[in-house]
Protein backbone atom coordinates (compact mmCIF):
# COMPACT_ATOMS: atom_id res chain seq x y z
CA UNK A 1 0.00 0.00 0.00
CA UNK A 2 1.06 3.73 -0.68
CA UNK A 3 2.12 6.01 2.05
CA UNK A 4 0.50 9.14 3.29
CA UNK A 5 1.78 11.03 0.12
CA UNK A 6 0.62 7.75 -2.36
CA UNK A 7 3.59 7.69 -3.91
CA UNK A 8 5.22 4.02 -4.30
CA UNK A 9 9.23 3.45 -5.38
CA UNK A 10 10.60 0.47 -6.06
CA UNK A 11 14.13 -0.55 -6.31
CA UNK A 12 15.30 -3.17 -8.95
CA UNK A 13 18.41 -4.94 -7.88
CA UNK A 14 18.69 -3.70 -4.39
CA UNK A 15 22.28 -4.98 -3.54
CA UNK A 16 23.13 -3.61 -0.21
CA UNK A 17 19.89 -1.35 -0.18
CA UNK A 18 21.58 1.64 -0.71
CA UNK A 19 19.09 3.57 -3.39
CA UNK A 20 16.15 2.14 -2.01
CA UNK A 21 17.33 3.37 1.63
CA UNK A 22 18.47 7.10 0.43
CA UNK A 23 14.87 7.60 -0.71
CA UNK A 24 13.57 6.51 2.07
CA UNK A 25 15.69 8.54 4.06
CA UNK A 26 14.64 11.59 2.01
CA UNK A 27 11.48 11.00 1.46
CA UNK A 28 10.19 9.39 4.57
CA UNK A 29 6.42 9.45 3.67
CA UNK A 30 6.69 7.36 0.07
CA UNK A 31 6.43 3.72 0.20
CA UNK A 32 9.60 2.04 -0.99
CA UNK A 33 9.89 -1.47 -2.21
CA UNK A 34 13.38 -3.32 -3.01
CA UNK A 35 13.91 -6.53 -4.93
CA UNK A 36 17.10 -8.78 -5.72
CA UNK A 37 17.46 -12.43 -6.39
CA UNK A 38 20.34 -12.60 -3.50
CA UNK A 39 19.23 -13.68 -0.01
CA UNK A 40 22.52 -12.49 1.17
CA UNK A 41 22.61 -9.14 -0.40
CA UNK A 42 18.58 -9.14 0.79
CA UNK A 43 19.66 -9.84 4.43
CA UNK A 44 22.46 -6.95 4.12
CA UNK A 45 20.19 -4.73 2.76
CA UNK A 46 17.66 -5.38 5.63
CA UNK A 47 20.27 -4.73 8.54
CA UNK A 48 21.33 -1.39 7.07
CA UNK A 49 17.24 -0.39 7.13
CA UNK A 50 17.83 -1.72 10.55
CA UNK A 51 20.68 0.46 11.49
CA UNK A 52 19.24 3.30 9.90
CA UNK A 53 15.94 3.20 11.46
CA UNK A 54 14.69 2.99 7.75
CA UNK A 55 11.02 1.64 7.27
CA UNK A 56 11.80 -0.24 3.16
CA UNK A 57 9.95 -3.78 2.28
CA UNK A 58 12.66 -5.99 0.51
CA UNK A 59 11.44 -8.83 -0.92
CA UNK A 60 13.28 -11.62 -2.80
CA UNK A 61 12.74 -11.35 -6.52
CA UNK A 62 14.15 -12.58 -9.79
CA UNK A 63 14.12 -8.88 -11.84
CA UNK A 64 13.75 -10.72 -15.54
CA UNK A 65 10.86 -11.94 -13.91
CA UNK A 66 8.62 -9.39 -15.54
CA UNK A 67 5.19 -10.61 -14.06
CA UNK A 68 6.31 -11.17 -10.33
CA UNK A 69 7.47 -7.32 -10.45
CA UNK A 70 4.18 -6.50 -12.31
CA UNK A 71 2.25 -7.85 -9.59
CA UNK A 72 3.92 -5.37 -7.33
CA UNK A 73 2.75 -2.18 -8.76
CA UNK A 74 1.50 0.07 -9.65
CA UNK A 75 4.43 2.09 -9.07
CA UNK A 76 5.17 5.88 -9.49
CA UNK A 77 8.87 5.68 -9.38
CA UNK A 78 11.53 2.56 -10.60
CA UNK A 79 15.57 2.58 -9.90
CA UNK A 80 17.71 0.11 -10.54
CA UNK A 81 21.44 -0.15 -11.23
CA UNK A 82 21.27 -3.69 -12.55
CA UNK A 83 23.86 -5.72 -13.83
CA UNK A 84 25.46 -4.41 -17.14
CA UNK A 85 28.97 -5.62 -17.73
CA UNK A 86 29.35 -8.21 -20.22
CA UNK A 87 30.71 -11.07 -19.49
CA UNK A 88 33.96 -11.29 -20.97
CA UNK A 89 34.72 -7.39 -20.05
CA UNK A 90 38.00 -7.31 -17.39
CA UNK A 91 37.57 -6.02 -14.71
CA UNK A 92 40.01 -4.17 -11.94
CA UNK A 93 40.21 -6.27 -8.84
CA UNK A 94 39.10 -3.53 -6.62
CA UNK A 95 35.54 -4.41 -8.39
CA UNK A 96 35.84 -7.40 -9.49
CA UNK A 97 37.08 -8.94 -5.91
CA UNK A 98 34.10 -7.22 -3.64
CA UNK A 99 30.90 -7.82 -5.71
CA UNK A 100 29.47 -11.20 -6.62
CA UNK A 101 29.90 -11.85 -10.10
CA UNK A 102 25.80 -11.90 -11.13
CA UNK A 103 25.80 -8.42 -9.27
CA UNK A 104 27.61 -7.61 -12.08
CA UNK A 105 27.72 -9.03 -15.53
CA UNK A 106 25.45 -9.77 -17.98
CA UNK A 107 26.05 -12.80 -21.07
CA UNK A 108 27.78 -10.99 -23.86
CA UNK A 109 25.55 -12.03 -26.35
CA UNK A 110 22.35 -10.00 -24.33
CA UNK A 111 24.11 -7.09 -22.97
CA UNK A 112 20.49 -5.14 -22.67
CA UNK A 113 18.35 -8.35 -20.52
CA UNK A 114 17.26 -6.33 -17.83
CA UNK A 115 16.78 -3.12 -19.31
CA UNK A 116 13.82 -5.04 -21.32
CA UNK A 117 12.86 -6.35 -18.06
CA UNK A 118 13.21 -2.85 -16.79
CA UNK A 119 10.96 -1.59 -20.30
CA UNK A 120 7.96 -3.98 -19.63
CA UNK A 121 8.26 -3.30 -15.80
CA UNK A 122 7.53 0.26 -16.87
CA UNK A 123 4.81 -0.33 -19.70
CA UNK A 124 3.18 -2.55 -16.67
CA UNK A 125 3.23 -1.31 -13.30
CA UNK A 126 4.70 3.00 -14.06
CA UNK A 127 1.72 4.74 -13.00
CA UNK A 128 1.16 7.67 -15.14
CA UNK A 129 3.41 10.95 -14.83
CA UNK A 130 6.12 7.95 -13.07
CA UNK A 131 9.74 8.07 -14.06
CA UNK A 132 12.06 5.36 -14.16
CA UNK A 133 15.98 5.65 -13.93
CA UNK A 134 18.75 3.15 -14.36
CA UNK A 135 22.94 2.98 -14.47
CA UNK A 136 24.07 1.85 -17.72
CA UNK A 137 27.49 0.66 -19.28
CA UNK A 138 28.80 3.78 -21.05
CA UNK A 139 28.97 1.89 -24.47
CA UNK A 140 25.22 0.51 -24.46
CA UNK A 141 23.57 3.79 -23.13
CA UNK A 142 22.01 4.85 -26.04
CA UNK A 143 21.04 1.16 -26.83
CA UNK A 144 19.23 1.25 -23.66
CA UNK A 145 17.80 4.75 -24.61
CA UNK A 146 16.21 3.21 -27.62
CA UNK A 147 15.46 0.18 -25.61
CA UNK A 148 12.69 2.12 -23.45
CA UNK A 149 11.06 4.06 -26.73
CA UNK A 150 7.51 3.72 -25.59
CA UNK A 151 4.53 5.29 -26.69
CA UNK A 152 4.02 8.92 -24.67
CA UNK A 153 7.68 7.91 -23.34
CA UNK A 154 9.93 10.68 -22.41
CA UNK A 155 13.69 9.51 -22.85
CA UNK A 156 16.74 11.62 -21.47
CA UNK A 157 20.19 10.01 -21.37
CA UNK A 158 22.32 11.31 -17.88
CA UNK A 159 25.74 12.17 -17.92
CA UNK A 160 28.03 11.31 -14.70
CA UNK A 161 30.56 13.53 -13.03
CA UNK A 162 33.24 13.15 -15.62
CA UNK A 163 30.17 13.98 -18.72
CA UNK A 164 29.90 10.20 -19.74
CA UNK A 165 26.67 9.18 -21.08
CA UNK A 166 25.61 6.74 -17.87
CA UNK A 167 21.98 6.77 -16.73
CA UNK A 168 18.58 6.80 -18.90
CA UNK A 169 15.58 8.23 -17.70
CA UNK A 170 12.05 7.26 -18.80
CA UNK A 171 9.51 9.49 -17.71
CA UNK A 172 5.83 8.43 -18.81
CA UNK A 173 3.31 11.37 -19.59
Amino acid sequence: SAGPDGIRVLDVGTGSGCMALSIKHERPHWDVMAIDLSERALEQARSNAHQLGLDVEFLKRDALDVDALAALGPFHGVVSNPPYIPDNEVLDSHVADHEPHEALFVPESDPLCFYRALRDVAASSLAAGGCMVAECHREFTRDVADCWQLDGALIECLTDLHGAERAVRFARS
